[in-house]
């Protein structure tokens, strides 16, 4: 949400201001869902071939041809930077295409897994129900 709502000030030519490492006036609970990266993988492959079936080539072309540049295509992340290889000939077919976005993802994924490796507050869970029950616990307190 917070990306979505700079993104658009970006679009804006609005300024961006930071509230880094201003306190939360209020107690927070951080979760974070472990998941095996098998598992990861898989729901990244087949979001994946739904982005393909869905049109993201036709998508990226339609961008193309409303006069987006390609840098700017390039900044709307994983995905449309190998869609834009892809239909300047970087990347052969459609088959290589879809590895090389599943590639750059899982890549992305094990890097945010490391980032939040470092976080110390957040709370790890195996599963849905063990998050549940720290919320429950969490919002009695």
């Amino acid at each position: 949400m917070i990306r979505a709502l700079e993104g658009l000030l970006v679009l804006r030519n609005k300024k961006i201001s930071r509230r880094e490492n201003s306190p939360i006036p209020y107690p927070v609970l951080k979760i974070g869902i472990e998941l095996p990266r098998n598992e990861v993988y898989k729901r990244i492959d087949k979001r994946t071939k739904e982005w393909m079936k869905e049109g993201l080539i036709s998508e990226v072309n339609g961008l193309i041809r409303k006069g987006l540049s390609k840098k700017r295509i390039n900044e709307f992340g994983l995905g449309y930077r190998e869609v834009l290889k892809y239909l300047t000939g970087k990347i052969k077919n459609k088959d290589e295409l879809t590895e090389r976005i599943n590639f750059s993802q899982h890549a992305y994924v094990r890097r945010q897994m490391t980032w939040f490796r470092h976080d110390k507050e957040i709370n790890w869970c195996k599963n849905i129900e063990e998050a549940e029950a720290k919320i429950k616990k969490f919002l009695s307190t």
